[in-house]
């Protein structure tokens, strides 16, 4: 539309005249509102997935004004966005959440802020840490209730056992029973089961068990049985074990230890947690028969870990069966204490303590070994408790 012709002096001014400005006005109006349109400054109207959003997820900004992805500056907290994907626009600009630092589990809300040639827009987001793929933590394996009476030849006898694991996510964990007949023994039909604790004594499928995140210190508990069954005319002195360890990650695993009861008597359960938490290097560990195993010279550490209850002092005290003169180099060893003690050391109850066994075999060591732990009430005698580990020199 052409402007109104120009008015001369004496000249009527219709109402024609009026009409034609206003209409051309109006005209010019509306092309301003498209031209502002198409260069809009930037605003966020929106932030997608709502509520937490997780570290390593994808992340939509919806808004407008972003023209070009690349030629924006996006902000989260303190960290630059770097890449934009595919389908980012004017109206959104898609990619992935980098890491934040300083971000509990719980999440914490951070700024969002997105600039350009056209203007600057921000808002606040929740973050969270990213949902882990791998468990990283500890697990326990302690014997809690062994048989009530004597223990004889021909029958199958339960043996529960509580499962302590501490872990950033779910994760299931394969079970691993352990039967050593009395050594010397002939006679076969020996056999172990992992069941869950109902009055049936299902089995667990494939000997795996699920456990829940857990976090420190409580973790996450479950009870199992090992239901044990010994043939006929069997006698002496058998051992039992459960070992467990996570699928996804060998390094979470537990062992309780070898439990030996004498068949013909009664058993005696031991009325404090201790567990076998951690083998360093892993590879010292055999995992087919949990035996840990070293060359002459070689240096493995194990750590213990023993919950305590009962207030009161308690002791701490090494022992190698087979080995008298400790020619596997074993050492006790706290976290407060540089050097190694040998032989024995106090803790107080209660508490949750970790302690740590080395060991380094001479060219003259035994092939084979027992290293047995024992924590005991100064006090009572009835508090305590004892886990041996099978040793082999290779």
């Amino acid at each position: 539309m052409s402007l109104p012709y120009k008015v001369k002096p004496g000249d009527l001014i219709t109402s024609a005249l009026f009409n034609d400005l206003i209409d051309y006005l109006e005209a010019q109006d509306q092309r301003l509102k498209v031209l502002e349109a198409s260069i809009a400054t930037v605003a966020i109207l929106d932030v997608l997935p709502a509520g937490l959003i997780r570290m390593g997820s994808e992340m939509r900004v919806l808004g407008r004004g972003f023209g070009t992805a690349s030629l924006n500056t996006v902000l989260v907290d303190t960290v630059m966005i770097t890449a934009f994907k595919a389908g980012s626009s004017d109206s959104q600009l898609i990619f992935e959440l980098p890491a934040i630092p300083n971000v509990p589990s719980t999440g914490r809300f951070v700024s969002l802020a997105v600039s350009n040639a056209r203007g600057y827009a921000s808002t606040t987001v929740q973050v969270g840490p990213a949902v882990p793929t791998v468990p990283e933590g500890s697990s326990l394996v302690t014997l809690s209730q062994t048989p009530t009476g004597s223990i004889t030849a021909g029958a199958t006898y339960d043996f529960f056992y509580t499962l302590k694991v501490i872990s950033n996510m779910d994760e299931t964990f394969k079970l691993t029973p352990t039967l050593q007949p009395p050594a010397g023994s002939a006679v076969t039909g020996w056999a172990t089961t992992v069941t869950d604790t109902t009055a049936a004594r299902t089995p667990l499928p494939n000997g795996e068990i699920t456990m829940a995140k857990g976090d420190a210190p409580s973790g996450t508990t479950k009870q199992v049985v090992v239901r044990v069954t010994i043939p006929p005319g069997a006698t002496g002195a058998p051992k039992v074990r459960l070992f467990m360890v996570s699928k996804l990650n060998s390094q979470i695993n537990g062992s309780s230890g070898d439990y030996g009861f004498t068949i013909g008597s009664t058993s005696q359960t031991p009325t404090i947690p201790l567990s076998r938490a951690l083998v360093s290097p892993d590879s010292a560990r055999n995992p087919t028969t949990d035996e840990i195993q070293a060359t002459a010279g070689t240096l493995v550490t194990l750590r213990f870990a023993v919950t305590i209850e009962v207030a009161g002092t308690y002791r701490v005290t090494l022992t190698l069966a087979g080995d008298g003169a400790n020619l596997w180099g074993a050492a006790l060893l706290t976290i407060a204490t540089t050097g190694p003690l040998v032989g024995q050391f106090d803790i107080t109850g209660p508490s949750t303590t970790n302690f740590y066994v080395t060991l380094k075999p001479g060219t003259t060591a035994p092939a084979s070994a027992d290293l047995v732990v024992n924590v005991m009430s100064i006090s009572d005698a009835s508090k305590f408790g004892q886990l041996s580990q099978k040793l082999k020199r290779l």
